[in-house]
């Protein structure tokens, strides 16, 4: 919903349930999206204690990271000889 405003700021659709963070939500560093603590499956004391002075990347975001990284080729190492 368009032209409401928290602490001066547009509240966000959260991509899980597609309703406004107005409250109990958290912000994704990556996606830069606000979560709502249930679509996320957490709570706001763990991610205050977890992600202290970090910070939260969801996981979506998380689930993206580790696929792309399961799906980087690995390098080989190759002896080389100079004669």
């Amino acid at each position: 919903m368009k032209g409401i405003k928290r602490d001066g700021q547009d509240i966000d659709e959260c991509p899980g349930c597609n309703k406004n963070v107005i409250q109990r939500g958290v912000y994704c560093k990556d996606c830069k999206k606000w979560w709502h603590f249930r679509c996320q499956q957490t709570t706001k004391d763990i991610v205050e204690s977890k992600y202290k002075n970090k910070e939260y990347t969801c996981k979506n975001c998380k689930n993206l990271e580790e696929k792309r990284n399961n799906n980087t080729p690995k390098r080989k190492r190759v002896k080389m000889e100079i004669s």
